[in-house]
């Protein structure tokens, strides 16, 4: 075989097939311009998206390929499609000039070899020749092309320079080596590089700067053969076999191993040729692979991730048999990630191959989905697509479908093109789509897919909505089932959701398009307006109240409920609700009592109905503003308080005294745990107990409700946790004492609380706090100074706890600490009274001798 011949054989084939002019047919436009409907986009706010109006062109006059897909052509159906239109070209060589001139190839030098981040000053870089194309005053769908087509070649460059310094030249200088060689790059028409004539390039230029082993390596890459044979007379061949692994750089070992077993007479015993490694490979795994074979899946294994340099693998692809490239060709097209290889073999398809990979599920939903996201293949989607209609799998269709809807509006995908571009591409598949594929989609995660892409996507911009034509479409193929779920199903409901937006946006025309176009019956709009008013009708009618748009507020209203004693009712609950709460805060937040705009509120939920609003303002204490007032009791404003509870009870004193009073005595409310709360909040602020005294002063009239406030601070009703709780929590044992002290009657009193509370439920919150504190645990059981029968039901309350042992150690070694006492106690009483009686018999001894002395004398 000739070495020239080889050579050049690698390049011939895409260079003659991929690079051809494209034919327009300029006839046929399938979609009406409308440049004022849309947008102008400003550089900036998406530099990936192009204006479609000559894409969709381009996909246009695919047209004709996809009516005729009843049946698969004979003849390849991509032989035609891989050649660049004249614009790219064109558009494409203007990039070229505004990287590849001196000035720029300096800031790139300076770049790579200064720069402490080179990847965020590359960016900059690409924006600064942004800057540049912005200079040009083009049409804006030209400078939209040129920015997109700039980021695409900034990065092929980018890529370029890494890969060569890392990967093929071994540069482990400081400085960047490959940035030298940036004008010997060859462009294709594309605007990708060509690697094969780059490096032909690079090592006819006639210089020291790269060494011979670098050459070498180069040629090795490249599969540039005279190149080869002539540096590998200059390098130590048994160097390489012996310090290179084969899957770290194959082409150098490949060639190294030809070259030394064609150029060297006698092998040396720890070389491995690679036809050594070939036969080790089959004995391990019992195959029987020649060693193109061999090195081709290494070379696959190692681009699939680089996509850069496909040259070697189109050079061992050449030389597999036509078995192998069969066996081998889906799996190839599905992973090898070059664009230009996989135009090159797509173009290649004989009618059996393009059948197959047609319908190949990994080359349909991942593959063929990642064109949308190629600058070079996008165009290519769709006509491929129209092509496998009819052959492929559902479920490949549903992946297909999903990936252009995810690209409409928001999107996480890099996109190239405006919205209307995928717009057009989804119609365009529905459309031509056979039954069983839209009914898959319809069927499948319950029309999530759908759902999600009818109320989200083409609903997104209401005010200029052209895109009832897609809806109208999909739902021409829904039945009541898949249209009921669209607008009911999903904990979101997205369908009423979407209306509630609608409203707000105060958009009935498109509100009834949208609901006309999934439900009809008057049962299931009945049900939507339900739903709305349940779900949505709160924060609807607030928002337009906020607005001060009472008509609309009630025109809603009146179209989901209808009757005036429905709608009386819900105004009612309305001002019962959250946004009461926060006209208040605002006039805690203020400290002004100012209640004009609350009253207001209160009169339009009201229709002016006084008793209603009476109703309103009482029910505010006891219903939802509680945790407000017991903020204003902590921070000590009970002028503020007053004032309120005045304004919520009209001065009605008495009415005045029960709402403090239900503070804690309504069961069930929220505000029986935070009232508990609220008074370990006030001892946390001031111990000595003022705070809690000036707010019991203020709470209650008389001695009465005092002493029962206070036993009920001891042992709150059902479970609430008392104040000991949160102290006891935080090891405050003194606090705890004062505070029983405090509510307690007497000593008696305050034994039998701790006695109780002990093997109350409360104690199990109590506990927790204790397990990883156990040098605490005997100072909270000698607070709580409990019985022998207290203790006995204690241990059985914590039996079968994680931490019985623990705390049924300490309260033995209470009980011992107690018996200790005890017997101290005992044993000083007994000495006490001995002493205490022989001190009485010396006294009495003294007397009767005091007394017979008396007589005596007396005698």
């Amino acid at each position: 075989m000739s070495k020239r011949k080889n050579e050049n054989q690698i390049s011939s084939t895409s260079n003659d097939n991929l690079y051809k002019k494209r034919k327009y047919d300029e006839k046929e436009n399938s979609i009406t311009k409308d440049t004022n409907l849309q947008k102008k986009r400003k550089y900036g706010e998406d530099e990936n998206s192009v204006t479609n109006d000559d894409n969709i062109q381009s996909i246009s006059s695919h047209k004709k390929q996809r009516i005729q897909q009843n049946n698969l052509l004979d003849e390849n159906i991509f032989k035609d499609w891989f050649v660049v239109p004249l614009k790219h070209i064109a558009s494409t060589n203007i990039i070229i000039r505004l990287w590849i001139n001196q000035s720029t190839i300096d800031q790139i030098s300076n770049l790579f070899n200064n720069s402490a981040d080179i990847l965020r000053d590359w960016r900059k870089l690409k924006n600064s020749i942004n800057d540049k194309i912005l200079t040009l005053r083009l049409p804006e769908s030209i400078t939209q092309q040129l920015v997109s087509i700039n980021k695409f070649i900034g990065t092929e460059l980018y890529k370029w320079i890494k890969y060569h310094d890392k990967d093929i030249l071994y540069n482990d200088k400081s400085e960047y080596l490959a940035i030298n060689y940036i004008c010997n790059i060859e462009w294709t028409p594309r605007g990708t590089i060509n690697y094969l004539q780059t490096a032909r390039n690079i090592l006819a230029r006639d210089d020291n700067s790269l060494s011979n082993d670098q050459k070498y390596q180069l040629a090795c890459n490249y599969c540039l053969e005279d190149s080869i044979t002539n540096y590998a007379q200059k390098v130590n061949l048994v160097s390489y076999l012996q310090t290179i692994r084969i899957h770290s750089a194959p082409m150098v070992y490949f060639w190294t191993s030809n070259m030394y077993s064609t150029n060297i007479d006698s092998t040396t015993a720890d070389v491995k040729t690679i036809d050594a490694l070939v036969s080790d490979y089959n004995n391990r795994n019992r195959t029987n692979i020649d060693t193109n074979t061999y090195i081709f899946n290494i070379l696959i294994e190692n681009n699939c991730h680089k996509a850069m340099n496909y040259v070697p693998i189109e050079y061992i692809w050449n030389r597999l048999s036509y078995e192998e490239k069969s066996k081998k060709l889906t799996f190839v097209i599905n992973n090898i990630n070059n664009s230009d290889f996989i135009c090159l073999l797509l173009s290649q398809l004989d009618y059996k191959q393009q059948q197959k990979i047609l319908q190949n599920s990994y080359f349909l939903s991942v593959k063929l989905t990642s064109f949308l996201n190629n600058l070079l293949l996008s165009d290519y989607f769709l006509p491929i697509a129209y092509n496998a209609l009819n052959i492929m799998p559902e479920k490949s269709f549903f992946y297909l479908i999903e990936a252009v809807a995810d690209r409409i509006g928001p999107s996480l995908y890099s996109k190239i093109y405006d919205d209307n571009h995928y717009k057009f591409i989804f119609k365009e598949l529905w459309q031509f789509a056979p039954k069983r594929l839209k009914e898959y989609v319809l069927e499948c995660n319950n029309t999530d897919l759908i759902q999600n892409f009818i109320v989200f996507k083409l609903f997104l911009n209401d005010e200029i909505n052209n895109d009832i034509d897609i809806a109208k479409l999909v739902l021409a193929d829904a039945n009541a089932t898949h249209k009921n779920n669209i607008m009911f199903c999903g904990s979101l409901q997205c369908g009423v959701k979407k209306c509630s937006d609608l409203i707000i946006k105060n958009q009935w025309n498109f509100l009834d398009t949208f609901i006309k176009l999934l439900i009809s019956s008057t049962e299931d709009i009945n049900t939507l307006k339900q739903e709305l008013i349940k779900d949505h009708g709160y924060q609807i009618t607030i928002h337009f109240y906020q607005k001060q748009e009472y008509d609309k507020a009630e025109h809603f209203l009146k179209w989901c409920l209808e009757s005036d004693e429905k709608i009386k009712t819900f105004k009612k609950e309305l001002a019962s609700k959250e946004f009461s709460c926060k006209i208040l805060e605002s006039i805690v937040t203020s400290n002004k009592s100012d209640f004009i705009e609350i009253e207001h509120y209160f009169q339009w939920c009201a229709s002016n109905d006084l008793k209603i609003i009476n109703e309103l303002k009482e029910s505010i204490p006891q219903k939802w503003f509680q945790e407000v007032i017991f903020k204003l009791i902590e921070q000590d404003q009970y002028e503020l308080l007053d004032q309120i509870l005045n304004w919520c009870f009209s001065n009605d004193q008495e009415k005045i005294d029960n709402c403090k009073k239900s503070f804690y005595t309504t069961k069930g409310s929220n505000s029986y745990c935070c009232f508990s709360y609220l008074i370990y909040r006030l001892l946390e602020k001031d111990n000595s107990f003022q705070l809690l005294d000036k707010f019991v002063k203020w709470c209650f009239t008389d001695i009465q409700k005092i002493n029962h406030f206070k036993k009920w601070i001891l042992c709150p009703q059902d479970g609430i946790y008392s104040l000991c709780t949160y102290q006891l929590q935080k090891y405050k044992f003194e606090l705890a004492d004062k505070s029983v002290a405090w509510a307690a009657m007497s000593h008696e009193e305050i034994d039998l609380f701790k006695n109780k509370f002990m093997v109350a439920k409360e104690i199990k919150y109590i506990l927790y706090n204790y397990q990883e504190e156990l040098d605490k645990l005997q100072l909270l059981i000698k607070w709580f100074r409990p019985s022998i029968d207290t203790i006995k039901k204690f241990k059985e309350i914590i039996f079968n706890k994680a931490y019985y042992g623990d705390f049924s150690e300490s309260l033995d070694r209470y009980l011992q600490e107690c018996e200790n006492v005890d017997y101290d106690i005992k044993n000083d009483v007994n000495d006490t009274m001995e002493k205490l009686l022989l001190s009485v018999e010396n006294i009495t001894s003294n007397n009767d001798r005091l007394a017979v002395n008396t007589i005596g004398e007396s005698s």
